[in-house]
């Protein structure tokens, strides 16, 4: 099951989001050095500034390394030291004759040498009745394999076993009614973890991928005639570092397999299995799943397959199903489990049942080692314990779970307040939403939204008012109001970008459904949505885009934030039979109003600079 993107048109305990970061200034061997990881090595290997990936073989111009055959069914090959440099793999051999002399590097493993495929363990038994997209049966997940060393004796392994750190039953279910506080309930459910935990979560907001992701994009092809090759590949050239070669794997799957739409769409999935899907470049979520588990075998990286069911294309919201079929992959790092959904990462399926061509911008980082307690939003294990909660959540509470899609962590754009479930009910044509808008860490700005209700009974598409309501160090609460036209339900949409993003485009965060039992009598057109580029704003008065004449002095009011450095703003209403400005005045920090007797016409509030940039444009009838 692949997620659904809407890209609109221009113009737990509840931890700290995963927001969008500054500039990456943390290598992943440095963010990881502070943490215990729990796994025994012969030797540490050195702390480099980045980690480096293998030279590009062309084989006739370095040899493969000898093998010694020991049985029939294991093969052990020399180990060769080469020295790897992080650069692209298109430099010159002059720039590589002039580079300075090398440092002492870590040992490399060899690569398999092809034709002959290195012997794998036999793989364990799991039912093929799951090895599809669109089953929505019970799912069963397969243990981390084990491999035999000559002597028979079977190595250590990464695993993920976990163990319930409360007084409740692990295998029992938090409890959970209707009318509950979604987000309290789902704050009783706490992460689990093995003995190994120290009690500090792995933070990836600032770790540095690029030389990672530029070694998975920039596998030559025939390192990937095979499995064993392709893992050799993507993961040798960073030894003892689970993080990273879980990440060059999770790259190169999302640049590299395609997602089979038109055997989702037709039901025919074909062949999922991971030699089927290394061959073919395509697949559905359990060939991704497949793919992922077998490249990390080799590496004994702890990852199993997680089946199950998921919130993603197809999937409305508020509606009865809890998802289609699915499937996943998770791992324990430093005793914490995490959870990829390579099959996300790799891009959505677009309205018009497509992909985008191009994988860098239908790249989805955030399903790259997910905390269990975020990925319950959209994802449900078939087996209660691979939630990785404790005590796993029931399911009536999953039901009840907004609809939250990346950019709500990466933005910053959280449900909250009593209406924090997916579905809205009205009487009177008339609902909201509040939603908490974390302030980055580094420039106290926060998301721009853009708001539209899908209405399902006449097919339009109206705008929402997303109102300023409170703030506080941390965060800014804003209400999201919209008016239903007629009897019927629809789909509102909270969309929005990062306050420095300059692009015309928002992407998809919240998803409510809006069930209106009235007959659209009351309803009332909102502003349409501008935004600026030297701040951002919320219209506080007037509460529409239409009000009536002969009331007197009407308050237009305005609220300001994410002011850039320098910029001043002069805000202004404009309109009426005399169109002279009427400024705006400072109230209070960020606050601005006038009063003004509004006659029959048009006005507009904007900001003056060379012209006037638009905010809002109402109507006086």
């Amino acid at each position: 099951m692949v997620p659904l993107r809407h890209v609109p048109a221009a113009v737990p305990e509840e931890t700290e989001p995963q927001q969008e970061s500054p500039p990456a200034t943390q290598s992943v061997a440095e963010l990881l050095k502070k943490l215990d990881v729990g796994r025994q090595v012969r030797s540490p290997a050195p702390v480099l500034p980045a980690p480096s990936k293998p030279p590009r073989l062309p084989t006739a111009r370095v040899p493969s390394p000898p093998t010694i055959t020991t049985t029939a069914t294991t093969t052990t090959t020399t180990k060769t030291t080469s020295r790897t440099t992080a650069s692209s793999s298109t430099t010159s051999a002059k720039a590589v004759e002039s580079a300075p002399a090398p440092r002492p590097e870590p040992t490399i493993p060899s690569r398999p040498e092809l034709p002959a495929r290195p012997s794998l363990p036999k793989r364990p038994q799991q039912s093929t009745a799951h090895e599809h997209h669109s089953s929505s049966s019970s799912h069963y997940s397969s243990t981390t394999r084990t491999s035999t060393t000559a002597s028979g004796e079977q190595p250590g392994q990464k695993c993920s076993n976990y163990v319930s750190t409360s007084s409740s039953s692990f295998c029992s279910t938090s409890t959970f009614r209707q009318g509950d506080d979604v987000m309290e309930a789902l704050a009783r459910c706490k992460p689990a973890t093995t003995a190994e935990f120290n009690g500090e979560r792995l933070d990836l907001a600032n770790a540095d991928f690029s030389v990672i992701d530029q070694h998975a994009v920039s596998c030559p092809r025939e390192e990937e005639e095979c499995i064993p090759r392709l893992s050799w590949y993507l993961t040798s050239a960073f030894p003892d570092d689970q993080v990273a070669q879980l990440r060059c794997i999770f790259k190169w799957i999302a640049s590299n397999i395609i997602y089979d739409v038109a055997g989702f769409l037709s039901g025919n999935l074909g062949d999922n299995s991971a030699e089927a899907v290394l061959r073919t470049k395509t697949g559905v979520c359990a060939g991704f799943a497949n793919l992922f588990y077998e490249l990390a075998a080799p590496q004994n990286l702890g990852v199993t397959k997680v089946f199950g069911v998921a919130r993603g294309f197809g999937i409305e919201v508020g509606g009865e199903s809890l998802g289609g079929g699915h499937a996943w992959n998770a791992v324990t790092i430093n005793g914490e489990c995490l959870l990829i959904d390579s099959t996300w990462g790799a891009g959505a399926i677009t309205e018009g049942g497509k992909l985008d061509p191009d994988p860098e911008a239908r790249f989805q980082p955030h399903y790259f080692l997910v905390r269990p307690e975020y990925l319950i939003f959209s994802h449900w294990p078939g087996i209660a314990r691979e939630q990785y909660l404790d005590p796993p959540m029931h399911v009536d509470l999953y039901r009840a779970l907004p609809f939250r899609f990346s950019p709500s962590w990466t933005l910053g754009i959280l449900p909250s307040g009593a209406s924090a479930t997916h579905s809205v009910w009205t009487d009177d044509d008339y609902a909201e939403v509040e939603v908490r808008l974390v302030k980055r860490a580094w420039d106290k700005t926060i998301p721009s939204l853009i708001c539209m209700l899908m209405w399902k009974p006449t097919g339009e598409q109206l705008f929402a008012h997303a109102r300023w309501l409170r703030e506080d160090t941390d965060s800014v609460y804003m209400t999201i109001r919209c008016f239903c036209p007629s009897a019927g339900e629809g789909e509102l949409r909270v969309t929005g970008k990062a306050s420095d993003n300059t692009s015309n485009q928002t992407t998809l965060a919240l998803t409510y459904r809006v069930v209106n039992r009235g007959n659209g009598a009351n309803m009332q057109p909102l502003f349409q949505p501008f935004m600026l580029k030297s701040f951002g704003f919320s219209i506080m008065e007037p509460s529409s885009a239409r009000i009536s004449s002969g009331q007197g002095k009407q308050t237009i009011r305005v609220k300001v934030f994410n002011i850039k450095p320098g910029s001043q703003p002069r805000l202004c209403v404009v309109g009426g039979m005399i169109p002279m400005p009427d400024i705006l005045n400072q109230v209070e920090p960020g606050l601005y109003e006038t009063q003004k007797t509004l006659r029959p016409g048009k006005y507009t509030i904007g900001q003056m600079g060379v012209g006037i940039e638009y905010l809002a444009t109402f109507e006086v009838v």
